[in-house]
C-alpha cells in the first residue's frame, strides 16, 4: 500500500512538471499542443555530431549538402536557415550523408544546418551553418550526343539529340547552329534530356547546340559543346531515283553498286574499302549458301566483289536489317529504274535513244552493248558499258550484267513471289509472255523511241525473259547470261532455296514521304 501511494505521488509530480502533450516539429521548431517551444528539452541527444560539412555542386537552382554519417544516427534533419531562423526543410534516413536541394532562386545566398536524431528520438543541438550562393546565370549545357541516328551520316530527318548538364525543370532548347535556328525544345526531368529535332533539310551538314532556361526564367549562354550530323537524301553509296507516277512509285534510293559483304568497323556509316570482304563468298569456289548473314551487312561501294550465294529471303532480310525503310528492291522499283535508264541517250551505244542498243555491261559478250572480262568484275576502273546514267545525272553500276539480282515482287515485310507460273524457257520480252498473265508495267520495256512493238526485241539490248515454276525472280542478267542480260532481263525460274555464285542483290531505301 505504501509503494502504491509513493508511485501515485511521483506520477503527479511528473505530470505537473512536463504535462502529457505529444511533441512534434513545425517550421523547424519543436512545439507542444499549446504552441509552446520545446526546443531546449528535445535538442539534447548525446550523440557527438559535427553537423553539416559543405555545400557542393552548386548551380543556378540547386546545391548539394554533405555531412558525415555517425554511429547511432537514425535520421538527419535538414534546416534552411537562410532567413536567420532555422526552418525544417526535410528529413533523411541514416546512413545517407548528402542531399541535393532543388528549386532554389538564382543568385541568392543559402544557409543550412544538419542535426542528427538518435534512437531516443532526440536531436543534437549543433549550430554549424554552411552557406553558399547559387549562380546568377545557369551554366550552359555541357555535352551533346546523338541518340538516333548514332552515326554522323544518316537519312533520319528528325534526329534525336541528348543534352547533358541541365537541371530537372529546365526548358532546354536545341538549335541546328550556334543558338540561332531553333529546331526543338523539351523540359528536363533530370540532369539530361533527349530532344527530337524538327524535320531538317537533306544534304546539309548540321552542328547542334543547346541552351537552357531555369525555373526562375533565366537563360544560359549557348553551349560551347556541339554535335555534328549530316542529313542525306540517300544513304552513303546509294543513288536517288526519281518518282514514277505511272507505276505509283515515289522517289526512292537504290544502291549504286551491287551489295557487298560489309562490316562498319569505324561506325561512320561509310563503306570503306578495308571494311568489305575481299571475295564476297566464304571460299573461292563460292559454294557455302547464305554465308556471312550473321556477321556482315549489305554495303554499297566499288570495292570488293558482290555478295553472292544468298537465297532470296536471306537477301531481303539482310536489306531490312539495315534499319527502317530499307528493303530488297521490288519489281516495280526495278521497272522504275529501267524505264528511266532506257530514256537517257547516254545509255545507248550510239549516244541516242533507240539508236544502237542499251548497254548490257559485263554479260560475257564483246560487242557494242556488252563486254567479257572473264568473270565477275569490280573496282574503280570499270567498263563504260557497266555504268548507266539516270535522268538526274547520277549513276548506277552493273544494273545489267555482272551478277543477276534478286527482286521482290512486292514491297511487303515478307518476300513475295511472282503470282504466275510461266513456260520454262528464255524468250523475247513481249506482252504475250506467260499467256499475257502479267501487266505490261511488270516487265515490258517502255520503248521511248517509239519503235514498233513487234520489232522492239533483244536486238536493242533490252534482255530476255525466262519463265519457270519457281516464282522467285532475278533480274538484269549475269556475266554468264550472254545476250539474255539487259536492264529488263528477268528469270522467274528460281526457287526458295536457290543460291548461286552469279546471283547477288541490291537494297533500296524508301524515303519517308508525307
Amino acid at each position: 500500500m505504501k509503494t502504491f501511494i509513493i508511485n501515485i505521488i511521483f506520477l503527479f509530480i511528473m505530470v505537473s512538471l512536463f504535462g502529457c502533450e505529444t511533441r512534434e516539429y513545425q517550421n523547424g521548431k519543436t512545439i507542444n499542443s499549446s504552441g509552446q517551444d520545446l526546443h531546449e528539452s528535445t535538442f539534447s541527444s548525446e550523440l557527438k555530431f559535427s553537423g553539416a560539412n559543405s555545400l557542393f555542386d552548386i548551380t543556378d537552382s540547386t546545391v548539394s549538402l554533405a555531412w558525415t554519417d555517425i554511429e547511432g544516427a537514425v535520421e538527419y534533419y535538414i534546416y534552411d536557415s537562410s532567413s536567420g531562423t532555422p526552418v525544417l526543410h526535410s528529413k533523411i534516413n541514416a546512413p545517407e550523408s548528402s542531399l541535393k536541394i532543388s528549386n532554389l532562386d538564382s543568385g541568392r545566398i543559402y544557409s543550412f544546418i544538419v542535426r542528427v536524431k538518435d534512437e531516443l528520438k532526440l536531436l543534437d543541438d549543433n549550430t554549424n551553418i554552411v552557406s553558399a550562393a547559387t549562380l546568377a546565370i545557369p551554366d550552359a549545357p555541357t555535352f551533346l550526343s546523338r541518340v538516333s541516328p548514332v552515326k554522323e551520316n544518316g537519312v533520319d530527318r528528325k534526329p534525336e539529340i541528348v543534352v547533358f548538364g541541365v537541371n530537372a525543370g529546365d526548358t532546354v532548347e536545341l538549335f541546328s547552329d550556334a543558338c540561332i535556328t531553333k529546331v526543338g525544345e523539351q523540359t528536363a526531368n533530370s540532369s539530361l534530356v533527349v530532344i527530337e529535332s524538327d524535320e531538317l533539310a537533306p544534304e546539309v551538314a548540321y552542328n547542334f547546340y543547346a541552351r537552357r532556361t531555369n525555373h526562375n526564367n533565366i537563360t544560359s549562354t549557348c553551349s560551347t559543346a556541339s554535335i555534328s550530323y549530316t542529313l542525306r537524301t540517300c544513304p552513303q553509296g546509294y543513288t536517288s531515283v526519281p518518282a514514277n507516277p505511272e507505276l505509283s512509285i515515289q522517289e526512292f534510293c537504290v544502291m549504286k553498286f551491287e551489295a557487298r559483304a560489309w562490316v562498319d568497323l569505324d561506325s561512320d556509316d561509310i563503306v570503306d574499302s578495308t571494311e568489305v570482304h575481299s571475295m564476297g563468298c566464304n571460299e573461292s569456289g563460292c559454294t557455302t549458301k547464305n554465308w556471312g548473314a550473321g556477321s556482315y551487312n549489305p554495303g554499297s561501294t566499288y570495292s570488293g566483289p558482290p555478295w553472292r550465294m544468298l537465297d532470296a529471303k536471306t537477301a531481303k532480310a539482310e536489306c531490312r536489317s539495315l534499319g527502317e525503310h530499307y528493303d530488297l528492291i521490288s519489281n516495280l522499283e526495278w521497272m522504275t529504274i529501267a524505264e528511266n535508264l532506257e530514256k537517257q541517250n547516254a545509255n545507248w551505244s550510239n549516244g541516242t535513244v533507240a539508236d544502237g542498243c542499251l548497254f548490257r555491261g559485263n554479260n560475257g559478250v564483246d560487242d557494242s552493248c556488252g563486254y567479257s572480262p572473264g568473270g565477275i568484275e569490280y573496282g574503280v576502273v570499270r567498263g563504260t558499258k557497266a555504268i548507266m546514267t539516270l535522268s538526274t545525272g547520277e549513276i548506277i553500276v552493273d544494273f545489267s550484267g555482272n551478277v543477276a539480282e534478286w527482286v521482290d515482287w512486292g514491297q511487303e515485310e515478307l518476300f513475295t513471289r511472282t503470282p504466275f507460273y510461266c513456260e520454262d524457257e528464255w524468250g523475247e520480252i513481249s506482252n504475250e509472255f506467260c499467256n499475257s498473265s502479267f501487266m505490261d508495267t511488270d516487265f515490258l520495256p517502255f520503248n521511248p523511241g517509239g519503235i514498233p512493238a513487234s520489232t522492239y526485241l533483244n536486238f536493242y539490248g533490252v534482255g530476255l525473259i525466262e519463265g519457270g515454276p519457281g516464282g522467285y525472280i532475278v533480274r538484269g542478267g549475269a556475266y554468264k547470261y550472254g545476250e539474255a542480260s539487259g536492264i529488263y532481263s528477268a528469270s522467274l525460274s528460281q526457287s526458295e532455296s536457290t543460291a548461286r555464285e552469279e546471283i547477288g542483290f541490291r537494297c533500296v531505301y524508301r524515303i519517308p514521304h508525307p
